[in-house]
């Protein structure tokens, strides 16, 4: 295990006492967020105090954010979470990128950025997620490295407030619970699948699925809008976090990455169930051998390939593959060790990933945390774009040479493939015949909320679609809406969602 290492498959073993017998200050004007003024170690002494080290984006540490929030809840009284940002990404030290991944996750407790590593060296952290328990008179208790620990956590907190209540004297502390206004139309969007008429699109953020026509007006809602798993009518059900999408005969199937399940859509009745995940049982076609599909981890895109199901499974880093007219949901590619390695498909490395595109025989992944591009063919991964986990950059040229930014969409068009660039919030093309990286909207600025500039800025995008020939469908995530990109003239126009400004491509 090398230092820095993003992570690490499952839960690592728990360590007895960590490396650093007691806290260190917080870091002289480090960037705080969901609190009125930055914490001091007063503010701390009297409580236990839970450290959550993470970097936005990181599957690991998303997977962790619920059953964190569950033990703040539980011990509220006697406990703060405090989130560390180490950020692996340059993208996750900017302020608006942060406070975006913390409303995406509805995350509200205080969290500071430690941009130059303190934190991290001083408490000998070398993985995310990593969590260290603080006693009330500032001693460290235990460090966590990895996911799945928190029924431990939670068990040595209760143990240890009980042994240690004498010494709890917490005092008020400046929390700063927001929550953004909601956006009028999209929330988030992440992916976009198109079919016919329809364009339907993952609201992420508000938990729900929409269909549009292909003028970009909507025709129907599905998912209540609250955070859950509830199947029925598209009015009541639930989803979390939807993401990839995939048309499969008069189903629409859904990745619901943080219920790790695939959930079916029918356009014909109207009604949402669960495909593969938990509770779902497979027809194998064989009477008496149905069977249930192994655990889904974080499912993030879908692709319909020739009869065939492809899941990009970002938390168990592998491509998995169901034949939907018989067999079950299967690992395909990927060893489930995160990294980047090339050679047999069932041997290679992957790193999150969290986008699929295939023409003509070839398989293409956007491969997240190792902000690479990566091609399935004929039984082999070889990378096109991307050289580890931690090589990345916001560079164009040949494809050996460019740098992308943690990338999470695809989509190809006319011997190009499209990249969603979403760290460096842009979207590039890779010209498959000359192998030459260039980028075609977006200036990796993101965050411009307003002004003439908003209408071509882009904010980690993390879909696209084709539409037409002509057409490109940007997922814009963080500007909460959909654009259109003109790939003969490489303009930008809003096809769904806010723009408060008229532009000569969307004029009023």
């Amino acid at each position: 295990m090398k230092p820095f290492t993003s992570l690490i498959i499952g839960a690592l073993a728990l360590t007895p006492s960590a490396w650093a017998a007691r806290t260190v200050p917080f870091p002289p004007h480090a960037p705080w967020f969901n609190v009125t003024r930055p914490l001091t170690d007063q503010d701390i002494v009297g409580r236990f105090v839970l450290l959550d080290f993470f970097t936005p984006g990181c599957i690991n540490c998303i997977e962790t954010v619920a059953p964190i929030r569950a033990i703040q809840r539980r011990f509220s009284a006697d406990l703060i979470v405090i989130g560390v940002n180490a950020p692996k990404f340059r993208a996750s030290r900017h302020g608006t990128n942060v406070r975006d991944f913390l409303t995406q996750y509805d995350i509200h407790h205080p969290i500071v950025t430690d941009r130059h590593f303190r934190l991290w060296h001083a408490y000998h952290v070398f993985a995310w997620p990593t969590f260290v328990l603080i006693g009330p008179r500032g001693h460290v208790r235990h460090t966590w490295i990895g996911q799945g620990h928190h029924a431990a956590i939670a068990r040595l907190i209760a143990v240890d407030i009980e042994a240690d209540r004498h010494f709890l004297r917490p005092k008020p502390l400046p929390l700063l619970y927001t929550r953004a206004a909601k956006a009028p139309l999209l929330e988030g969007p992440e992916k976009i699948a198109v079919r016919g008429r329809l364009v339907a699109v993952s609201d992420t953020l508000g938990n729900r699925v929409l269909l549009f026509n292909r003028r970009g007006q909507l025709k129907a809602t599905i998912g209540s809008g609250q955070r859950g798993f509830q199947n029925g009518a598209f009015g009541q059900a639930r989803f979390n976090h939807p993401q990839g999408l995939a048309f499969n005969g008069s189903d629409l199937l859904v990745a619901d990455t943080l219920n790790n399940a695939i959930r079916a859509i029918n356009l014909r009745t109207l009604q949402v169930t669960t495909f593969a995940g938990p509770n779902a049982v497979h027809n194998t076609g064989m009477p008496h051998r149905a069977r249930r599909v192994p655990t889904l981890n974080a499912p993030w895109a879908l692709r319909i390939i020739h009869g065939d199901l492809y899941v990009a499974m970002a938390g168990a880093h592998q491509l998995w593959r169901q034949r939907l007219s018989h067999g079950a949901l299967r690992p395909w590619a990927g060893s489930g060790w995160e990294g980047l390695v090339d050679g047999p498909r069932q041997e290679a490395e992957f790193a999150q990933p969290s986008g699929l595109s295939y023409h003509r025989g070839a398989l293409y992944v956007a491969d997240a945390e190792s902000s690479s591009v990566r091609l399935v063919s004929k039984g082999r991964v070889h990378t096109i774009i991307g050289r580890g986990l931690f090589h990345f950059g916001n560079r164009d040229g040949k494809a050996t040479q460019a740098r992308l930014q943690h990338d999470q969409g695809l989509a190809y068009a006319h011997g190009c493939l499209y990249i969603a660039d979403t760290f460096n919030s842009a979207v590039k093309r890779l010209d498959l015949r000359t192998g030459l990286v260039t980028t075609v909207a977006g200036d990796g600025r993101p965050g411009e909320r307003t002004g003439p500039a908003f209408a071509s800025t882009l904010n980690e995008p993390g879909g696209l679609a084709v539409l037409n020939p002509h057409t490109l469908l940007i997922a814009d995530t963080g500007n909460n809406r959909i654009l259109a990109l003109n790939l003969t003239t490489e303009t930008v126009r809003v096809w769904a969602g806010p723009n408060p400004l008229p532009t000569p491509d969307n004029p009023p």
